[in-house]
C-alpha cells in the first residue's frame, strides 16, 4: 500500500519510469530509510536513557585528564566517550547539556569538533578495515593507517 502510494507520488513527479516496479522502491528505498530511523530512535533513546539516570559523571571520569587539559566540563567528557559508540548518543547529550545550560556555546561546539576526530574514525573502523582491505589490500592497509594518524591529528590538534 505504502510503495503503491510511494509510486503514484514519483509518477506525478515524473520519476517514476516503467521499470521501476514499488517492490524495488520498497526494498531499496523505504526498508533502508526505516532501518536509519530506527538507528536513530535507538541512539536517541541511549543519549537520553544516559543523561536521565545520571551515568554522565560516571562516564566524564573516565577522561577527566583530558576534559581538564581542554578546560572542559565533566559533561564534555561523558559526550566524548559516547562518541565512541555512537555520533548520535555524543550529539544528542551534547544538545541536552546545552539546552539545560551546563555547556556554553563555546564548550558545546569544541566537544562537537573533538568528538569527530578519533571517536568517529574508530567507530567505522570495523566496518571500513574489513571493506577496503578486502578491496585494495595491503594499499588498503596503508591508507587505513594514513586515516588513523590523521584522525588522532584532528583530535590533538584542536
Amino acid at each position: 500500500m505504502a510503495a503503491a502510494a510511494l509510486g503514484m507520488a514519483l509518477d506525478a513527479m515524473h520519476i517514476w519510469g516503467p521499470g521501476l516496479p514499488p517492490q524495488k522502491i520498497y526494498s531499496k528505498l523505504l526498508l533502508p530509510l526505516f532501518r536509519l530511523l530506527a538507528y536513530l530512535g535507538v541512539g536517541l533513546l541511549v543519549g537520553q536513557i544516559v543523561e536521565t539516570l545520571g551515568w554522565t559523571t560516571r562516564l566524564a571520569q573516565w577522561v577527566r585528564p583530558l576534559t581538564r587539559w581542554g578546560h572542559l566540563k565533566d559533561e564534555s567528557g561523558a559526550a566524548f566517550i559516547s562518541s565512541f559508540v555512537s555520533g548520535i548518543v555524543a550529539n544528542t547529550m551534547l544538545m541536552g547539556f546545552y539546552r539545560d545550560e551546563k555547556l556554553t556555546r563555546k564548550e558545546l561546539v569544541l566537544t562537537y569538533i573533538l568528538n569527530n576526530g578519533l571517536p568517529v574514525y574508530l567507530v567505522h573502523l570495523p566496518t571500513t578495515l574489513f571493506v577496503v582491505s578486502s578491496l585494495a589490500g595491503s594499499a588498503g592497509i596503508v591508507y587505513l593507517l594514513i586515516t588513523f594518524i590523521a584522525a588522532c591529528l584532528r583530535s590533538l590538534g584542536r
